[in-house]
């Protein structure tokens, strides 16, 4: 076991090497699948012993191999961040189907997450990415859960949409189709859970930031983050937390 949780933690490491590519390119519009990477600083390509996943960030001292200037935390950090999340997936739902779909809905959530806390949008192409991705899991289950699935979409975006249309545009549609992505992994039981989840987290972020004086009360602050966070806990924990609530109201 220590062996497979390590390889699912190199996995993650990859993954999140490749997740980094995507949060600094998408935005600058930017291809992710061809061209060379190349140092933010200087321009020079980088070869492949400069790539490894935090290795090559500690052995360089976070500084590029070739200008000397400082290389963003920010590029570990997504790959830790994601080969961390990994475990707890494989940890969760062992290797097999369960775990391969959420290790993507995780990606496309990390994804999103960074780069709508960085430049406050939610690019289309991430979420085409994991509509994909849900249709196909949706259709490999089955009919008898697809219906679900689709509720769950429908659910999650429906009520966003709402929560838009009522505030003014107080909430961007990215989060609305994101939302609906994440209705469409999840289900509708555990889509309703995420929204009243991220609303919960999102509210007392908010509170944080205003009383500490880093936001006041009418800056914007990026919805997608408490989305996939709440998403995160709907998948490991989601079930227990609806059996639990079931079991203190009363409920069957």
């Amino acid at each position: 076991m220590p062996v497979i949780c390590g390889m699912v933690f190199l996995w993650g490491l990859m993954a999140g090497s490749f997740l980094s590519v995507c949060v600094y390119r998408i935005p600058r519009g930017q291809g992710v699948i061809f061209g060379f990477s190349r140092c933010t600083s200087c321009g020079k390509h980088l070869k492949v012993f400069d790539l490894v996943p935090v290795i090559s960030y500690m052995v360089l001292g976070g500084k590029c191999r070739y200008c000397g200037r400082k290389i963003s935390t920010l590029y570990p950090l997504i790959e830790l961040i994601t080969g961390m999340l990994f475990v707890l997936l494989f940890q969760k739902f062992s290797l097999g189907f369960l775990f391969m779909k959420y290790a993507v809905l995780v990606s496309v959530l990390t994804a999103v997450s960074f780069i709508d806390m960085e430049h406050c949008i939610i690019p289309g192409s991430l979420l085409g990415i994991g509509l994909a991705a849900g249709v196909v899991f949706a259709v490999i289950e089955g009919k008898g859960t697809a219906a679900g699935y689709i509720a769950g979409m429908a659910a999650g975006s429906g009520i966003l949409l709402l929560v838009i249309l009522a505030s003014g545009g107080g909430m961007g549609m990215g989060d609305m189709k994101l939302m609906g992505v994440i209705g469409l992994f999840l289900g509708w039981k555990l889509s309703l859970l995420t929204l009243f989840s991220a609303f919960v987290i999102g509210g007392i972020a908010g509170t944080v930031l205003v009383l500490t004086g880093k936001k006041t009360g009418k800056d914007a602050v990026p919805f997608g983050p408490f989305l996939s966070l709440a998403a995160l806990i709907s998948v490991l924990a989601g079930q227990q937390i609806i059996s639990l609530y079931l079991h203190i109201t009363g409920g069957a």
